[in-house]
């Protein structure tokens, strides 16, 4: 009883079929594994600025380089105008798709700068390897080798008025870089799924499987007037673990968050908050709030519970912050137990024919 409610807020969640409250929660956004395709777009329209600024200064670096010509300034422009382009793409529409098609524009400009003789021998490698590096840091594992016969084309049609023994080198390029790609967005991946599961674990109670208090706090941003804020109390509590023993009353938290879990609806949201003090929201519950905390007190009584539970009862209203609609439900949940506790509180005592012994003890 008595939660201090943080302030700060963790990643943002939305509704999910999982274990953490009437229709669970989920963590939307990880910080790990790929980026989102406009990220991933914006460092491939940096690539191809890089790419037109290395051509406008290919004359001036050290090797057998044409002077300016106009391959080179058409190849410059076509870099710099598909960045521009890039730039104003509709990436949330387009997603990984469209980011295959970057990467085979991409080859085939570098494929160009190749057979115009702007890239010097020494750089040849390096500049497939950071397209195809980017290409493992924007698509997920097997992409990169689905792209693999492009980049092969375009390895190897530059290099074959060179001689056999040029082209052939793409013998082992190809693959490394291939190789290179599938073990970065491998990686990421793993990243993705790591991060999934550490964001989710920070959001949940261990013992019960409900979102915790961080989550609770997020989804108190999200009441809206007339959703109804429970705060359940295990009475007697420290007697059952006293009594009993602790796995006792673990065993009857995990109980209690189960039968919440099971007799809310699909939108409602159940989370532990304190040692024995869950937060229940009852979504657009309005004026039959208290109709509906007496129907779960009265479900937990014919569970044959070990002992009896307390609740606060409130309703979130226009305009007020939700702190103070859950500072009010506790304030409610303190006066049912005052009041002999198995009952339920709302503006006063909600009307029930309760018991006054708690079973089980």
């Amino acid at each position: 009883m008595g939660v201090r409610w943080a302030t700060a807020r963790p990643a943002r969640v939305e509704p999910a079929r999982s274990p953490t409250g009437g229709d669970g929660l989920r963590p939307l956004a990880v910080a790990h594994g790929q980026p989102d395709a406009r990220q991933s777009a914006m460092a491939a329209a940096v690539l191809f600025v890089a790419a037109g600024v290395l051509g406008l200064l290919a004359p001036a670096l050290p090797g057998p380089v044409p002077r300016a010509s106009t391959t080179l300034n058409g190849l410059v422009v076509a870099d710099l105008v598909t960045a521009a382009v890039m730039v104003v793409l509709p990436w949330d529409r387009l997603g990984r798709r469209g980011l295959a098609c970057v990467a085979v524009l991409a080859l085939a400009l570098a494929a160009a700068y190749g057979e115009a003789g702007v890239v010097p021998a020494y750089g040849y490698p390096l500049f497939f390897m950071v397209v195809y590096g980017w290409v493992g840091l924007a698509l997920p594992p097997r992409w990169p080798l689905g792209l693999a016969p492009v980049l092969a084309a375009a390895y190897v049609l530059p290099l074959v008025r060179e001689g056999a023994a040029a082209a052939g080198t793409a013998v082992i390029a190809v693959p490394m870089l291939v190789l290179l790609a599938e073990l970065v967005a491998t990686s990421f991946a793993r990243l993705q799924r790591e991060g999934g599961r550490l964001a989710v674990a920070a959001l949940l109670d261990e013992l019960t499987g409900l979102g915790n208090r961080r989550m609770a706090n997020t989804m108190l941003d999200t009441l809206r007037p007339g959703d109804a804020v429970l705060m359940v109390d295990v009475d007697r509590f420290k007697e059952v673990n006293d009594t009993h023993g602790h796995a006792a009353g673990d065993r009857l938290l995990s109980d209690l968050g189960e039968f919440l879990k099971q007799h809310v609806r699909r939108d409602d949201v159940v989370t532990r908050v304190g040692g024995e003090e869950f937060l229940v929201i009852l979504r657009g519950a309005n004026d039959h709030a208290d109709r509906l905390a007496l129907g779960l007190l009265r479900a937990w009584r014919a569970t044959g519970p070990m002992t009896s539970v307390s609740i606060g009862v409130t309703v979130h209203e226009a305009g007020e912050p939700a702190q103070r609609t859950v500072e009010r439900a506790d304030a409610r949940v303190y006066r049912a137990k005052r009041a002999g506790r198995d009952c339920a509180w709302g503006e006063d005592r909600l009307a029930d024919a309760a018991p006054t012994e708690t079973p089980g003890l």
